[in-house]
C-alpha cells in the first residue's frame, strides 16, 4: 500500500502554514514548538548545521576552567565532599549492551548478536585493561572471544595448537599467566584506534546537537562506570529512574526555579572531574574515556572536556556534580542530568557557582521566579496549569503521519489555531487510517511517547470535534458473522464496531527456524541476555506494514487476524 502521495501533501501541509495570532501564553509556546523543528528535508541545510555544530564543539572545549589556577569557591568544595559520601559504596556495574553504533559504523546492525559476533571489536589503548577484565568476567564476551579468536586461525592458516605452545612458554613462569595469555588473544581481535568520532543528531531546524560515537570496548566500560554511579545515587536517595516524572511533578509549585544549561555535557572539564572525584574513580574515567576525537576533517583533536554525549557514563556523572554543587545552595534540590529544580531564593546564586565551574546557563529556558516553568519535557504555566504542546517533524512514512494526526487532534482540541491546520492535514490521510473511537492496539507500538500523553499517538487517528467522518473497511457478510461470534465468546456487545487498518513497523531481520549451537552461538547467547526469543534486528530497515483492526464503541481494539484464528480454532 503506497502512502507517498499522503507522506508528501501532509509535509507541505505543515512546512507551508502559518498560524493566527495566539490567544494565550501556552498556545503561542504550542505554535512556537510547533515550527521550531518542522522544515523541508534540505541536505545542504543539513551539512550548514553539521558543520556549525563541529566549530561550536571545538571552540567550547578551549575555555574550560582549571581549579588548579582560580579558585571555584567553598560551594564547589561542600560539592566534593557530598560526592565522596555518595560514592563511598561505589563498585562497578554489570556489563550493559548499548543498541547505538559504534566508531566503525555498524550499517543498523546494532543488536547483541551483532555486537559479539559481526561487529569490529575497537578500543583506546588506555582502556584496554578496564576492557580486558570485562571480558575475562562476563560469559558471553569470553566465548565470543574464543570464537573470534579462532576465526582468526583459520582465516590466516595459523596452527592454534603451536600458538597456544609458544604463548605458554612464553608467560609460564609470570604471575597468573592465564590472564596474560587471554590477554594476549583477546588484542589480536580487538582494533586498537586513538579515540571516538564526531557525529551529529537534529535537534532543531537552527541547530544540531553534538554527539561523539565511541569504541564497542570503551562504550561497554564507560556504561559499568555510568552504572556503578546510578546505583550509588540511588542509595543515597536519589533515583535516576523516577527523577524525571518526580519533575514533571515539582514545576507546579510557583516557589521553585528551573535551570538549564546550555551543551552541558561539554562543559564538564576533565581538570574539574579529577578536583571532584575520588582518585580512584577518576581513573577509571580517565581510562575508559576518549583523549582524542576524529572530527569532520578526519584529522584526531585532544580534548579537555571529560565526555560528550554518546559517552557511556555522561548522564550519570552529570547528575552526580550537577546534584552535589546543587545541594550545598539547598537540600531540596533536584537534578536530572542538566535540568535542575532549586528554590527560587538560591537560583541566582547557583547560576553564578554554575558559571564558575564551567557550564554556561540556558536563559531561554531557566525560569526564576517566573510563572512559567518547564522540566524534563514538561512545561507548566500558573494560572494554566500543565501546557500540552508537541515537536513537529517532516513525515517519513506513514506512521509519521498518524503521529502528526493525533498531535494536531489534540491540539486543536486545547488551541483554536490548530484547528484548521487539523482539519487541512486530516483531508490529506486516507479513510483507512480513521478508526470512530481512540484505540490502542497491542504490540502496535513502541515509540516514546510525548510527556502527559495519555492515548497513544502513533496507532490509529483518533476523534476530534473538529474532523469530519471517514469509513473504515466496509464489512462483509461473512466477516460480520464471524465476529458476533467471537464477541459472544467474550460476551461482548458488536454494535457500533467499525474496522479499519492498524500500521506497524517491521524491522529487516534474519532468523533462521532452527538454531544451531555451533552455528547460531551468538544468537543463543542474545536469547540469554534478553530472557527470551528475538531477532537480529537493523535499525532503521524494514516496512511498514498494515494489519486489519476491529474497535468496539467503547474504545476496545482487537487484531482482526487473532479474531480469525480465535474462531478457526473453535
Amino acid at each position: 500500500m503506497d502512502f507517498q502521495g499522503t507522506i508528501s501533501a501532509v509535509g507541505d501541509t505543515l512546512c507551508g502554514w502559518h498560524f493566527s495570532r495566539s490567544a494565550t501564553t501556552a498556545e503561542e509556546f504550542a505554535q512556537k514548538r510547533f515550527l521550531g523543528k518542522i522544515e523541508y528535508p534540505d541536505s545542504n541545510l543539513s551539512k550548514g548545521r553539521r558543520e556549525d555544530a563541529w566549530r561550536t564543539w571545538l571552540e567550547s572545549d578551549k575555555d574550560l576552567p582549571d581549579p588548579t589556577s582560580s579558585l571555584l569557591g567553598p560551594n564547589w568544595a561542600r560539592a566534593k565532599l557530598l560526592i565522596a559520601e555518595i560514592l563511598k559504596g561505589f563498585h562497578l556495574g554489570p556489563i550493559s549492551f548499548t543498541n547505538g553504533s559504534e566508531f566503525i559504523p555498524t550499517e543498523g546492525f546494532n543488536s547483541i548478536e551483532s555486537k559479539l559476533s559481526k561487529s569490529v571489536w575497537t578500543c583506546t589503548y588506555d582502556n584496554f585493561d578496564l576492557w580486558a577484565d570485562s571480558v575475562y568476567h562476563h560469559h558471553g564476551l569470553k566465548q565470543a572471544m574464543r570464537k573470534r579468536f579462532a576465526r582468526l586461525l583459520a582465516t590466516n592458516n595459523w596452527d592454534g595448537r603451536e600458538i597456544n605452545k609458544k604463548l605458554w612458554l612464553r608467560y609460564r613462569n609470570m604471575p597468573d599467566y592465564q590472564r596474560l595469555i587471554f590477554n594476549f588473544k583477546l588484542s589480536l581481535v580487538t582494533e586498537m584506534v586513538q579515540g571516538n568520532r564526531f557525529s551529529t543528531v537534529p535537534k532543531s531546524n537552527l541547530k544540531d546537537r553534538p554527539i561523539c560515537i565511541e569504541p564497542l570496548a570503551n562504550i561497554l566500560t564507560q556504561r559499568r562506570i555510568g552504572i556503578g554511579v546510578r546505583q550509588s545515587l540511588r542509595d543515597f536517595g536519589v533515583d535516576l529512574d523516577m527523577t524525571a516524572e518526580k519533575h514533571r511533578r515539582l514545576i507546579s509549585n510557583p516557589k521553585v526555579a528551573t535551570i538549564d544549561l546550555k551543551n552541558a555535557s561539554d562543559r564538564i572539564s576533565l581538570k574539574v572531574v579529577k578536583y571532584l572525584l575520588p582518585p580512584w574513580l577518576f581513573r577509571y574515567i580517565e581510562q575508559s574515556r576518549s583523549a582524542m576525537t576524529l572530527g569532520l576533517d578526519d584529522n584526531y583533536y585532544l580534548i579537555e572536556k571529560v565526555s560528550s554525549m554518546g559517552n557511556g557514563f555522561t548522564f550519570e556523572l552529570m547528575s552526580l556534580i550537577l546534584y552535589a554543587i546543587s545541594r550545598s545552595f539547598s537540600t531540596e534540590a533536584s537534578v536530572f542530568g542538566d535540568d535542575i529544580i532549586v528554590p527560587n531564593d538560591v537560583a541566582d546564586l547557583l547560576l553564578d557557582d554554575l558559571q564558575r565551574g564551567g557550564f554556561n546557563p540556558n536563559y531561554e529556558k531557566t525560569h526564576i521566579r517566573d510563572s512559567y516553568r518547564e522540566s524534563c519535557g514538561a512545561h507548566y504555566l500558573d494560572g494554566h496549569g500543565y501546557v500540552e504542546s508537541y515537536d513537529f517533524r517532516y513525515p517519513e512514512n506513514i506512521a509519521d503521519v498518524i503521529t502528526t494526526c493525533n498531535k494536531l487532534s489534540r491540539l486543536a482540541n486545547i488551541y483554536p489555531s490548530f484547528r484548521s491546520l487539523f482539519v487541512e492535514v486530516y483531508r490529506a490521510t486516507p479513510a483507512t487510517l480513521y478508526a470512530e473511537n481512540p484505540c490502542k492496539v497491542t504490540g502496535a507500538w513502541r515509540r516514546k511517547q510525548e510527556p502527559f500523553d495519555s492515548p497513544k499517538l502513533d496507532t490509529h487517528t483518533v476523534m476530534s470535534p473538529f474532523q469530519f467522518r471517514k469509513d473504515g473497511i466496509p464489512w462483509t457478510r461473512s466477516a460480520w458473522k464471524r465476529f458476533r461470534r467471537y464477541c459472544q465468546h467474550l460476551q461482548l456487545n458488536p454494535r457500533g464496531a467499525s474496522l479499519h487498518y492498524g500500521f506497524e513497523w517491521k524491522d529487516a531481520q534474519s532468523a533462521p527456524s532452527d538454531v544451531i549451537a555451533g552455528t547460531h552461538w551468538a544468537k543463543i547467547l542474545m536469547y540469554l541476555a534478553s530472557g527470551r526469543t528475538c531477532c537480529d534486528t537493523v535499525k532503521g530497515k524494514g516496512v511498514f506494514k498494515s494489519f486489519a483492526v476491529v474497535t468496539l464503541s467503547t474504545g476496545q481494539s482487537f487484531r482482526w487476524s487473532s479474531i480469525v484464528a480465535t474462531i478457526t480454532r473453535k
